[in-house]
């Protein structure tokens, strides 16, 4: 099948499988080009009708319906592309079927990056994706640069091609579901690390290989910056065929070659081709906790060189950086107990790292859907840090069972908010609550936000009612 995606879909037929933000970005965007659009979700007719008069509301020539799955299925030989929210798995009856038809089978990010006349900045890792994409953010903000964001941190960018220019900076954030269905790399990526993560859904193999992607098609000219302190990286260090500048934060291990942004001692440098050594900023003085965050630091500061911004512009944001909503985000202090949503960790590895930005005795809430990781990294870290563990949702009992430390207690509750309550019932002045779950939010949340909302909600109603009845 050809690579290039046509240079237009008008009058066209196409089918949107998925309508979140990606199929409605996409449905917005493709009745533009004057493309006959059907649009298909799990939700019905009478849920979607909204967003099928919006369209056309906004374009009154549009050409838009919807369809069940039964019927796009029966009718799926008429269709030039099938587009696929990243939510959609491989094994979906619709994306097995066009396939046997040889119909093309393709995303919102493959069709972004096909029309996208400005090189596109692709930022992946099974963690420190979002925090290091906000951080490069905060940057050319600071900067005062033209530039859009979007990809897997919730804003269409199909909508957004319109306000791009050929000097824009375009920074997307691309998830490894959204790897898998492109054709093409960006001119410049980034990998934060690869670590276990989605084995309930692909092998080990199978998401290594689709976070490659983001440097698997990249030509001679780009460029790859490579988090080398993760073994997983180096591989694909090895294998680009692209310029490489790497990242490491080991001080006894910096790389050896150039360019590069490395630790010396508590200070991050760049040096450059010629070996010049640059101060970037001293990590003593971030305000996000952590060598993780460091890392995600490092990677920020490196692509925001290769985009041409000053060192003060780029040292001056990372300095001023306060976080990001639900990563190890500090809450509230009731009663002198500290209350921390780290509700973005859906992995063991992920609550590690919380556990280790942490240096207070913690109660730990675990729960939600299990994805199959091991916890044999993490139980160490429990022993040492949490005098209890409470878990919850539908993978209470399988984390209960996985946490069996003579030095903790471990506990479990249905919901979130009983997990909560037995919490503060435990909680002692100078403890920390908190929530890490180590799994996704799906078995009663739709997001990890969502998770993480209701957090702080029962994090702020009990320090309401601390201030009310003291």
């Amino acid at each position: 099948m050809n690579s290039r995606l046509p240079s237009s879909y008008k009058d066209k037929e196409v089918a949107i499988v998925g309508l979140g933000i990606e199929g409605t970005d996409l449905a917005e965007f493709l009745v533009t080009e004057g493309a006959i659009v059907t649009l298909s979700d799990k939700k019905t007719f009478y849920e979607i009708e909204p967003l099928i008069q919006k369209i056309k509301y906004q374009f009154p020539i549009a050409h838009v319906g919807y369809a069940t799955a039964e019927t796009l299925m029966q009718d799926i030989g008429k269709y030039e592309s099938i587009f696929v929210s990243q939510g959609i798995p491989q094994n979906n009856p619709i994306i097995i079927e066009a396939n046997n038809l040889n119909i093309r089978v393709s995303s919102m990010l493959e069709l972004f990056m096909s029309r996208c006349p400005a090189p596109i900045v692709g930022i992946t890792g099974s963690s420190g994706k979002t925090t290091t994409t906000a951080l490069v953010t905060a940057i050319l903000e600071i900067a005062n640069e033209d530039f859009i964001v979007g990809g897997n941190i919730g804003k269409g960018l199909l909508t957004q091609l319109e306000n791009i220019h050929p000097a824009t900076k375009v920074i997307v954030e691309m998830s490894h579901t959204q790897l898998l269905r492109v054709t093409r790399s960006p001119e410049i990526a980034c990998v934060t690390n690869v670590t276990q993560n989605h084995l309930d859904q692909f092998s080990w193999g199978d998401y290594i290989n689709l976070k490659r992607n983001i440097i698997r098609w990249q030509k001679p000219e780009d460029m790859f910056v490579a988090q080398v302190d993760n073994s997983i990286v180096r591989e694909f260090v090895a294998e680009a065929k692209s310029q490489i500048i790497e990242v490491s934060t080991q001080t006894n291990t910096t790389p050896a070659t150039v360019p590069k942004v490395s630790l010396s001692s508590r200070f991050l440098k760049y040096t450059n081709q010629r070996a010049e050594e640059i101060t970037i900023c001293d990590i003593k003085e971030l305000k996000i906790p952590g060598l993780h965050n460091v890392e995600n630091v490092a990677c920020a500061a490196a692509i925001s060189i290769l985009l041409g911004i000053d060192i003060e512009h780029i040292s001056e944001a990372l300095l001023g950086f306060s976080g990001v909503e639900h990563r190890l985000e500090k809450i509230a202090k009731v009663n002198n107990i500290a209350f921390i949503n780290d509700s973005i960790a859906t992995t063991p590895d992920r609550t590690l790292v919380g556990l280790k930005s942490i240096d207070t005795p913690t109660i730990l809430l675990m729960g939600g859907r299990d994805k199959k990781l091991p916890f044999d990294n993490l139980l160490p870290e429990i022993t040492q840090k949490c005098r209890a563990v409470i878990t919850f949702g539908e993978a209470r009992h399988i984390f209960k069972n996985r946490i069996i430390l003579p030095e903790v207690k471990v506990h479990h509750r249905e919901l979130l908010g009983d997990a909560f309550k037995l919490a503060v019932e435990l909680g002692v002045s100078g403890d920390c609550i908190l929530l890490s779950p180590g799994g996704t939010s799906f078995d009663q949340y739709n997001t990890f936000e969502e998770r993480g909302s209701e957090f702080k909600k029962l994090v702020n109603d009990l320090a309401r009612e601390s201030i009310i009845c003291p």
